[in-house]
């Protein structure tokens, strides 16, 4: 079986990720575009089965986007489904005008959104077409509500029928006549005239009295209001889905004649319209109590969010934790119907209380005792809303709390961010009843809410004096850097130089090159200690720090221009490393050693010299001791001379 491919366009790329893996994981081929262009590109470039596109998209609005996918090369038998989170009316009702085939709404839920796709793809093995269904076909669909009728009208349309819509029963009534509609789709609750009345209408006329109705709600959901149905005339009563495939199911087998058209019989005209009354009125007044109590609970999740939203603004955009909270807080009042209200902190392991409200009647010390004594928030896992009074608490404890406070009952709500205990927020009133559900999620979502926050000022806090800390300590690094005379040079892991100091600017009299290390040697000039061969860029110190090793004393020549001499330089270099010990650059450490240098060589030419003077002095003194003996000998030798010539003429001397 070939595999079908889909073109996904989502630019969320975790929901991205989420949705190509719920495809592939059931078979599909995917590719994927984050944008607009790129969906356009991939369109062109790979024949798909399905596209399935986000309206809301970083480069097109999706509804242009759509008409742009529409007129490319085989894109107009493609089927689209757009993929949204909340439409306003006005979207829903572009959605079917502009080319999309359905509304796959997020969050997606992956078998749902399987569903929907494989009901978008041609079925296996040749069967027919989904348009044949209701090929030359007219339907009619009634419905109050626009959106409703809408998308009612724009799925029925992808099977072929062609649709004309009725704002009620009434206008159903008359299209009917005039057209003679081969079925139609209707909602029960309407005004002027409702479903059960226009099954009424239809069976009582001869004309119409065979036309397939099929009644959609989803708030009829009594047996009484099914069985009604039937004695009205309905083909079927079905509840509504998004996609409507209950009503394409009972549209199929009333079509079929699976499903005949009912007659009108077991009760006298009358009777049915009392019982039709009696059903209108019980779901009127059933929708008056939910209508009601969902306009109570939005109203309290209004002021929920109200307060959630102010609770981070305000501890965001203040300095003082305290005031913050206490002026917040005391929203909670009019929100929650809060009489008493106190957060019971624990800052740095010591008790700390902000009150709001008519909190003065709950003395600070009181809610220290109170929890010191209860040991309610020493475990970290005790997450749960408390009662008070109940039995999680000692009685003797509790009534004391409640009566220092003036109310009636309470609840404790623990304050923990990711294990660590912040404290409780506790809420009172004088009502006994004041533990209702909305009370208890009111209470647990502004703890919540209070927990994040609290544990997000602290970060910033923590925050803000490790900035502090670190901008000193750098201060004190740069300082002792500027007034170091040896060279300091930092460079990253891939050869940018972070950091040279002003005697490093000077040695090299000039900053750091933006060059790659291959060319530093012969950037700076930098020679062996021949002061002929170059320096490989492997064998430099910085180099080779940057690879993890460390080096002491390395000697190099630089030449420099302007300076015939050249500069000798002494270098030491270790790795850039970080808390984990893992190297991310170099840092080498050089001095110019010129000076040293000439003076080793003037201090090694004069000790050269002295041990020549040295030498020459030995071999002086050497020679100087045989001739003074040869002259003192000769001396000897010649007195005694004179004394034999003196011998020999008889004591006359030869001087004479």
């Amino acid at each position: 079986m070939t595999q079908t491919t889909i073109l996904l366009i989502e630019d969320n790329a975790i929901t991205r990720k989420m949705l190509r893996f719920a495809l592939e994981q059931d078979g599909f081929a995917v590719v994927d575009a984050d944008s607009a262009a790129a969906a356009l590109r991939s369109l062109a470039q790979h024949e798909v089965g399905l596209v399935l596109q986000d309206l809301m998209l970083p480069d097109m609005n999706g509804f242009e986007l759509v008409q742009r996918l529409r007129a490319l090369p085989h894109g107009a038998e493609v089927p689209i489904l757009a993929v949204s989170g909340l439409m306003s009316k006005l979207e829903e009702a572009r959605v079917s005008a502009v080319g999309f085939d359905d509304v796959v709404a997020k969050p997606v839920e992956p078998s749902r959104l399987l569903q929907i796709v494989r009901a978008h793809l041609p079925a296996a093995g040749g069967a027919p077409a989904a348009s044949e269904f209701g090929e030359g076909r007219r339907m009619i669909v009634a419905d109050d509500d626009p959106v409703q009728r809408k998308l009612a009208a724009f799925r029925i349309a992808k099977f072929g029928f062609k649709v004309t819509e009725a704002a009620d029963g009434l206008e159903a009534l008359e299209l009917a006549r005039e057209l003679r509609p081969t079925a139609i789709v209707s909602d029960v609750l309407m005004p002027r005239l409702d479903g059960f009345g226009l099954c009424v209408e239809l069976r009582r006329d001869e004309h119409l009295a065979d036309v397939p109705l099929i009644l959609v709600t989803n708030s009829y959901v009594e047996s009484a209001d099914r069985a009604l149905a039937r004695r009205a005339g309905a083909n079927d009563f079905v509840l509504r889905t998004p996609d409507l495939s209950s009503v394409i199911e009972a549209l199929r087998d009333s079509l079929a004649g699976a499903r005949p058209a009912p007659t009108l019989v077991g009760a006298p005209d009358a009777e049915l319209d009392r019982e039709r009354m009696r059903r209108v009125v019980n779901q009127l007044e059933r929708q008056v109590t939910l209508n009601a109590r969902a306009a109570r609970r939005c109203a309290f999740l209004t002021a929920e969010l109200s307060v959630l939203s102010g609770i981070s603004e305000a501890l965001a955009s203040s300095d003082d934790i305290d005031a913050a909270l206490q002026q917040v807080l005391a929203a909670c009042l009019d929100a929650g119907g809060i009489s008493v209200g106190a957060l019971y902190l624990v800052e740095a392991g010591r008790p700390h209380v902000v009150s709001f409200g008519a909190a003065s009647r709950l003395p600070e010390q009181a809610l220290v005792e109170f929890f010191e004594r209860t040991a309610l928030l020493d475990s970290a896992e005790s997450l749960a809303v408390v009662t008070i009074p109940s039995s999680v608490v000692d009685h003797t404890h509790a009534e004391a709390l409640l009566a220092k406070a003036g109310v009636a009952s309470a609840l404790i709500a623990p304050l923990h961010y990711r294990g660590t205990t912040l404290g409780a927020l506790i809420t009172g009133s004088p009502s006994a009843e004041w533990a209702t559900e909305d009370r208890v999620f009111f209470t647990q979502a502004v703890a919540g809410q209070i927990s994040q926050a609290l544990a997000l000022a602290q970060a910033f806090a923590a925050k803000v004096e490790s900035e502090r800390a670190a901008r000193a300590q750098a201060t004190v690094l740069r300082s002792i850097l500027e007034s170091m005379a040896d060279g300091v040079a930092v460079a990253d892991d891939s050869g940018a130089f972070i950091h040279c100091n002003s005697a490093a600017i000077s040695i090299l009299r000039g900053g750091p090159t933006v060059s790659p290390p291959e060319t530093w040697a012969e950037a700076y000039g930098l020679l062996h200690p021949d002061r002929v061969t170059p320096v490989p860029a492997s064998a430099l110190p910085l180099v080779r720090a940057m690879r993890g090793e460390s080096l002491d004393d390395v000697e190099l020549f630089m030449r420099r221009d302007g300076d015939p001499g050249g500069v000798w330089l002494s270098m030491n270099a270790r790795p850039l490393r970080d808390e984990t010990g893992a190297s991310h650059g170099g840092v080498v450490v050089f001095r110019d050693i010129s000076r040293d240098k000439t003076a080793r060589t003037q201090l090694m030419v004069s000790d050269r010299m002295a041990s020549i003077g040295m030498l020459a002095a030995g071999v002086a003194h050497e020679i100087n001791n045989p001739l003074t003996a040869v002259v003192a000998n000769l001396e000897v030798a010649a007195r005694d001379l004179a004394h034999i010539a003196i011998a020999g003429s008889g004591g006359r001397s030869f001087a004479t």
